[in-house]
């Protein structure tokens, strides 16, 4: 071959070679676009932007170690805070922002039916810390849930009145006069109807059951049925709107319980405690993970509300966002793990994870069942003391002791 023609194919060889070797760098420089779809508007907002700020802290975390599969995450946010929204909301992120996977979402409602959309798109959805069970039980292939499950919280509630406060109270369980209150949402009715099978199995007789619209804006007649059934318990799962317009109407009717036990964010919001002022004082919550938990149990957990006041300007607003950091932690690291969103690798890495009891920063381990659901995660009981929501069960995560009254 001719010394200039062998030339010519050498540079057209290495030309070739650089180019390939610079579309690759282009591409793995390129941003991983993950969808966050969460309630950012609406009476959900708070919560809903609480819970995105745990998922955004993990995200500058794994960019900060380099990012995920060798990519920079960016977000793109969807915003819903009911069923019909996150459908739409979904379908965008998957249609046209082309999201390599979806987080959410804080909201039961915008859950079940996000991961819907995603399911029927082929696109991997992680959920962080929506509670109804109906999330992980509709046999979903590629829906992922990291934290605990509504039904685990239901029987948490009664287990704490039967074995901690009717002790203190030095009551029989069948003189208890307890009262089940929720809204009639997703997660409301599953509570609810765990709390009812709870109370079956643990023979305390229920006072009452009241479901009622999550749009209500009275609950003062509801809050005079309970004066008049003289609960002594009532276990509430609400909203944030609604908790103040509860504990509000109790005020109006010149009555409380011994005790209001809580599910839910609104329970465990800042906001909510500022607004009723020392009226919440003593109220009861039974939740995800809060920052004032042990670090036996949630390792980690102060480095992370250090680094929610450096980007945020002001201190976490509820655990919500605690435990969607561990969650995305989590998730990133499986997804790292399996090389890739390839669906038959992704799951085989979510069923292979086997993380202990007590080693994530959100307060407990994780191992998944076929469902995609993370057994090992656990909610915890907190109480409102002086203004502060502190862990107060079980043993190895309280900062405190418990309260037996209100007030």
């Amino acid at each position: 071959m001719p010394t200039t023609r062998r030339r010519v194919l050498l540079a057209t060889a290495l030309a070739a070679s650089q180019g390939a070797g610079l579309s690759a760098a282009r591409a793995a420089a390129e941003p991983l676009v993950l969808g966050a779809l969460f309630p950012f508007s609406g009476s959900l907002s708070l919560l809903g932007d609480e819970s995105f700020r745990g998922l955004d802290l993990a995200a500058d975390e794994r960019n900060a170690a380099g990012g995920l599969l060798g990519r920079p995450i960016t977000l793109a946010r969807g915003d819903a805070n009911d069923s019909a929204p996150a459908t739409q909301e979904a379908s965008r992120l998957v249609e046209h922002v082309k999201v390599a996977c979806v987080f959410g979402s804080y909201a039961s409602a915008v859950a079940i039916a996000g991961s819907a959309v995603t399911e029927l798109a082929g696109v991997p959805y992680f959920e962080l810390d929506a509670l109804a069970d109906s999330v992980t039980e509709r046999g979903l292939k590629l829906t992922f849930r990291g934290g605990p499950l509504a039904s685990a919280v239901g029987a948490m509630m009664v287990d704490t009145v039967a074995d901690m406060l009717l002790p203190l109270w030095r009551m029989a369980a069948a003189n208890l006069k307890l009262a089940l209150l929720h809204e009639d949402g997703p997660t409301g009715s599953a509570v609810g109807e765990a709390q009812a099978q709870r109370c079956k199995e643990r023979g305390l007789p229920v006072a009452e059951r009241i479901p009622y619209p999550a749009t209500t804006m009275d609950l003062g007649p509801i809050a005079m049925r309970l004066r008049g059934a003289r609960a002594d318990a009532v276990l509430h799962t609400g909203h944030a709107n609604d908790v103040v317009l509860f504990h509000r109407a109790m005020k109006q009717a010149g009555w409380r319980p011994r005790m209001v036990i809580g599910a839910g964010g609104g329970y465990s919001l800042n906001d909510t405690a500022q607004a009723l002022g020392p009226d919440f004082d003593g109220v009861m919550n039974v939740d995800v993970t809060q920052y004032r938990t042990s670090d036996l149990v949630a390792p980690g957990v102060a480095a992370v509300a250090a680094s929610y006041q450096r980007k945020y300007g002001a201190p976490p607003r509820s655990g919500h966002s605690l435990v969607c950091f561990s969650g995305a932690r989590l998730f990133f690291d499986i997804v790292q793990r399996a090389g890739g969103l390839d669906h038959d690798r992704l799951r085989a890495a979510v069923l292979a994870t086997d993380v202990p009891d007590d080693s994530l920063v959100g307060g407990f381990g994780a191992r998944f069942d076929e469902k995609g659901q993370n057994t090992r995660a656990v909610p915890f009981l907190s109480q409102w003391q002086h203004g502060v929501l502190v862990t107060v069960a079980p043993k190895e995560a309280a900062v405190a002791a418990l309260m037996p009254m209100l007030g």
